[in-house]
């Protein structure tokens, strides 16, 4: 019997939701001008209280985009095996763990400085055998992530799992029609 995938949501880093915030605002315009490009589709939000401006023969359609947390529902039966579920968790942790690598690299660079100051060989008491352990370690658990790759096991499914499209009627009120 496998894992669920919805107790991996569980384990998510805090940070998580503010990094998905921050590039979602980062890309918005960026992604719906690539679609205005690709499709001629205008995905405009309208101020409130502005004025549409005047053009002849376009439809406007406001279109509000919403990050909501979960899983889709296509994948929350979805299980992982033991081997997957260690991966995936520690995948969860990909920059904690970078950073602790390359920290301890940094770090393991400027001991000897430290050694060379006065109190400096008492700070650091021989611990400094306890840096290269832990980026060995760190690198040992980067590898164990990399062995499963989770978005591309989600994607398998053979359904939109990126996004939910709903749709309103009070959406359409909101709409800006315009005469040629």
């Amino acid at each position: 019997m496998g894992i669920p995938l919805e107790n991996l949501l569980k384990l998510v880093p805090s940070a998580t939701r503010d990094q998905v915030k921050r590039a979602s605002d980062r890309l918005n315009q960026p992604i719906r001008e690539a679609l205005r490009r690709a499709t001629g589709l205008r995905l405009k939000q309208r101020i409130r209280g502005e004025e549409p401006p005047s053009g002849a023969g376009k439809l406007e359609v406001a279109v509000r985009i919403d990050l909501v947390a979960g899983l889709p529902a296509v994948l929350r039966p979805k299980e992982l095996t033991e081997d997957e579920w260690l991966s995936a968790l520690l995948s969860l942790h990909r920059d904690a763990l970078e950073d602790l690598r390359s920290s301890a690299g940094t770090l393991s660079d400027l001991v000897p400085e430290i050694l060379a100051q006065p109190g400096g060989p008492e700070l650091v008491a021989g611990r400094q055998r306890h840096l290269a352990l832990s980026g060995d370690l760190a690198e040992v658990l980067l590898r164990e992530a990399d062995r499963f790759d989770l978005p591309r096991w989600m994607l398998q499914v053979d359904q939109d799992v990126l996004g939910a499209y709903i749709f309103h009627r009070r959406a359409w009120s909101q709409c800006v029609f315009r005469r040629s």
